[in-house]
């Protein structure tokens, strides 16, 4: 944006001028300004404010190409890339709405506005602001809060509601309302005399003259309180409060609404509370109170007859005297307090307690007033003390006595014990004895009976803590177990323990509870087992995605390669010194195209063979008879069927490759010592609510648990956390990919089965699978590998095949290899761009058209269903490293479809036009006919 100039010179102000008002805007905006590459988010600008918002330097941001993600807080990172790419990739300006992690560790919400900068139909560039919204998040949490806390204090009060509609005169009572008076819902009409006959008569014109205000026009809140007729002729206070909801014009009111609050026992108290009062002077003047005064000034002070006869003296005592004769744990309250009064404190009121010269301690009331605020203040304190040793005496029994009665209330959940100082004596409650499983005849209230109980583990650590509570210490909680005496039982038990000490500060008694925790223990446990579990499965789960990501890229790459190779063997002359290289190439790429189909087995991108349903039987039996002939002679193999075994859905070979993986796991195990490997099946009814919960995976329902068990070497749990990690393995270097059980736990996942897995170092490990039953009709596999048939390379003669996938060297591989048969290709690294060619406003028409599902911009089945628009006969090849990442729906069945897993060979790629156009060619047969 440039500034205005201030001349009429066309040329205007010099550019620096804008660019430093450029900056200065930047830098007064509250946000982060940003600038970053459309396809790789990495940011090329950023604002200064990126460091007082977020603490990184603006080096930072720039230099780093995955700065954005990476510090996108955890549970929003996956979404929010994801959204981001999505609108990047459709050229639509966005706002996202999410939490990054400053440098500090503190999380923020930012919300940013991002525009989409594009160039030729694709976005090149992001521009945007990130603007930090944590106090609006924070303040709007606060509102709903606030707001559910109201509801829940509007739903919990019990008031009764009232709406008067002024016009009508007719008055909507609430149910609360009448049920506030005793009335059912019935007995109650709806009009105003209503209420009026129900008013109290001492209240009635109180009541009329006071809803004439609001009728009248004013807009003021109604409050009263008067006494309103029960259902059984008592009468009952009632608060009542109500305001002008609707007017119909101005002073005129349409609608008052308001609630009726039983006030009755609130107005019973006040009435206690008078007449306590009355009570009370009457009291205060038949009582004795000592009353005193002291000046400030000079110290002087004087006491009346009844302060002597309570502090049991004849001669007034000295202030220093009368303070050393103060308990020692009150007397600094007693100087305290004379220090505040000297500092200007008006009132003081405290309780203290005195030793009297005959030895007996007394427990003091004293309250006075300064009036040094009054301007005709001597300096005199004047004040009254009173005697109250027999009301603490008195006070004291009654705590001790409501102690007792709690306890004894909260019998029924918790076991209540009281131990005698004095006479060493344990008392029990009813719910101690069925605790410890113990009958009063045995206990006889001997402590070494208890401790007898408690486990001897625990023994040690629980006489130490009782003897802290002797000196003093409470025991907020304690967890120990105990061995039940009437079976043996060993149960957990939390407990408490609190020492009762007399004015003295000398203990009384020990009381405390028990209660028995043991399933709350063991749930715990279960719930920490879950939690395990489930972060392993999450490992796992990352792991795989990581795996066939990585396995999909390399099987792109890899199909280049292995087509070009085989293109130089076709154009070389058998002898040629190259042709051997060129077949050790392509050996390799064979190789490497198993390795990958193995990391997308572990990453569970679908099974290698369609799924029908597996005679699990037969399978085993075939499985084992294999095994049988290349373990070693010194296992010995065991095969245990259960007669009428259901079937699986599922794939036979990998069910085979689970079998064989673990059973080569367990003979490893073993190694060269004599062994068992034992090989079971059973049908099993898996549900929810088992001991250990469902197998990670499965649904509940009927089962098929296979279980390998061997007696090897056993596993720690250690490795046991670890043993479906990708490339962990306990075997010596070169003995072992890493990658069998990781394997054998994707094939299971895909069959939608689970594993568990028990193990003890030493006594060997057991292995139990768990694949769902069912069975289904065999579909026909969309991944058939024909031979090509001589007719197919005259067909191919000026055959129109467009060939569209951005990894161009695979490209060029399947054009170059049709083109070398005679036919008319059109090849392109984008999809948009064939969109043009063949669809929209293109006149070039293909036969066939080979596709690779995964291009940016236009999908492969997006742009197969474009050409399937244009041309409903247009026969498909869909190329990808990873098919099950793609949703190819109707194309799975399709006889004008083929599906090719990257990479492929020449053979495989010419087999797949033969199904194709073999299957063209018999449908115009037909139809001729």
């Amino acid at each position: 944006m440039e500034s205005p100039p201030t001349s009429p010179d066309p040329s205007g102000p010099p550019p620096q001028v804008s660019a430093l008002h450029l900056q200065e805007l930047i830098t007064t905006i509250d946000g982060i300004i940003w600038e970053a590459d459309a396809v790789t988010f990495r940011f090329t600008f950023v604002s200064p404010q990126a460091e007082r918002i977020l603490g990184f330097p603006v080096q930072e941001w720039t230099e780093n190409p995955s700065f954005w993600a990476e510090h996108i807080y955890g549970e929003d990172r996956a979404e929010t890339v994801r959204a981001c790419e999505r609108a990047t990739a459709q050229g639509r300006n966005h706002e996202l709405l999410y939490r990054m992690v400053t440098k500090a560790g503190r999380v923020v919400w930012l919300r940013d506005m991002v525009t989409v900068v594009c160039e030729h139909g694709r976005a090149v560039t992001l521009r945007g602001v990130m603007t930090d919204v944590t106090q609006l998040i924070e303040l709007q949490k606060a509102l709903r809060g606030a707001e559910e806390r109201w509801q829940f204090a509007l739903d919990s009060a019990e008031h009764g509601v009232w709406d008067w509609n002024v016009e009508t005169g007719q008055v909507f009572f609430s149910r609360q309302w009448k049920h506030m008076l005793g009335y059912a819902d019935y007995e109650v009409g709806d009009r105003l005399e209503e209420w009026s006959r129900l008013t109290h008569p001492d209240d009635r014109r109180v009541v009329l003259e006071r809803w004439q205000v609001p009728v009248q026009g004013v807009d003021v809140t109604h409050k009263m309180e008067m006494r309103m007729r029960c259902r059984d002729g008592s009468w009952k206070w009632i608060l009542s409060q109500g305001r002008v909801m609707e007017w119909a014009g101005p002073g005129r009111p349409r609608r008052i609404m308001g609630t009726h609050t039983d006030i009755d026992a609130r107005k019973r108290a006040e009435a206690d509370v008078v007449e306590g009062a009355r009570r009370l002077r009457i009291a205060l003047t038949a009582s004795r109170l000592g009353v005193w005064r002291k000046n400030l000034r000079t110290g002087d002070m004087e006491w009346d007859a009844r302060m002597h006869e309570i502090y049991g003296v004849k001669e007034l005592p000295g202030f220093r005297d009368f303070v050393e004769a103060v308990h020692p744990a009150d007397r600094s309250w007693v100087t305290d307090a004379w220090e505040r009064i000297a500092k200007g404190q008006i009132e003081f009121s405290g309780r203290f307690r005195y030793r009297r010269p005959d030895g007996r301690l007394i427990h003091i009331h004293t309250q006075g007033v300064a009036p040094i605020d009054d301007p005709d203040f001597d300096g005199w304190v004047t004040g009254v003390d009173a005697d109250f040793t027999a009301h603490y005496l008195q006070q004291a029994r009654l705590r001790d006595v409501n102690e007792r009665l709690d306890l004894a209330l909260s019998a029924s959940k918790f076991g209540v014990w009281e131990l005698e100082l004095e006479t060493g004596r344990l008392i029990w409650g009813e719910s101690m004895y069925a605790l410890y499983g113990l009958i009063p005849e045995e206990f006889e209230g001997s402590p070494e009976v208890w401790l007898g109980c408690v486990h001897p583990d625990d023994r040690a650590m629980v006489e130490r803590r009782m003897a802290d509570l002797m000196r003093g210490a409470a025991i907020e909680r304690i967890e120990f177990r105990i061995v039940r005496r009437s079976d043996g039982e060993v149960r957990v038990v939390e407990g408490n323990g609190y020492l009762k000490v007399d004015s003295d500060g000398r203990p009384l008694r020990a009381v405390g509870m028990n209660r028995d925790i043991t399933a709350q223990k063991e749930a715990e446990q279960t719930q920490r087992r879950l939690e395990a579990r489930l972060q392993q499965a999450q490992k796992l789960e990352t792991l795989g995605t990581l795996a066939g990501g990585i396995a999909h890229d390399f099987n792109n790459l890899l199909s280049g390669i292995m087509g070009h190779v085989e293109l130089a063997t076709l154009v070389l002359p058998p002898q040629h010194e190259a042709a051997e290289y060129l077949e050790a190439s392509h050996r390799a790429c064979l190789a490497a195209r198993d390795l990958i189909q193995r990391i997308l087995v572990f990453a569970r991108r679908g099974p290698d063979s369609p799924f029908h349903t597996v005679d699990l039987p037969s399978t085993l039996r075939g499985t084992v008879a294999l095994l049988g002939r290349t373990l070693g002679s010194n296992l010995e193999l065991v095969l245990d069927l259960a007669p009428g075994l259901p079937t699986v859905v599922g794939s036979e070979s990998q069910i085979q490759r689970v079998v064989m993986n673990l059973s080569v796991n367990a003979a490893q195990a073993i190694g060269d010592r004599p062994g068992r490997i034992r090989i079971e099946a059973r049908a099993v009814d898996l549900t929810a609510d088992g001991a250990d919960g469902l197998p990670n995976g499965c649904e509940p329902g009927p089962h098929v648990r296979l279980r390998i068990a061997d007696n090897g070497s056993g596993m720690d749990e250690a490795t046991l956390q670890r043993i479906f990690d990708p490339f962990f393995t306990t075997k010596p270097t070169g003995s072992g990919t890493g990658l069998g059980l990781s394997i054998v736990h994707g094939i299971v996942s895909d069959h939608r089965g689970g594993l568990k897995v028990s193990s003890v170092p030493g006594q060997g490990s057991t292995f139990d699978v768990y694949l769902p039953t069912g069975a289904v009709a065999d579909p026909i596999g969309a991944e058939g590998n024909p031979t090509a048939g001589g007719w197919i390379l005259e067909a191919l003669k000026e055959l129109k095949v467009l060939v569209v996938d951005d990894e161009k060297d695979v490209g060029r591989f399947c054009a170059r290899a049709l083109e070398r048969h005679g036919a008319q290709v059109l090849r392109f690294d984008q999809s948009p761009e064939a969109s043009r060619a063949c669809v929209v406003g293109g006149g070039w028409r293909p036969v066939v058209a080979l596709l690779d599902l995964a291009m940016p911009e236009l999908s492969g089945v997006e742009l197969a269903a474009q050409l399937r628009a244009a041309d409903p006969g247009v026969l498909l090849v869909l190329m990808s490293g990873d098919p099950s990442r793609h949703a190819l729906g109707p194309y799975l069945n399709d006889p004008s479809t083929r599906i090719l897993r990257k990479p492929f060979t020449l053979d495989q790629l010419l087999g797949a036009l033969t199904v194709l156009l073999a299957g063209r060619r018999d449908h115009e047969a037909s139809s001729a006919t």
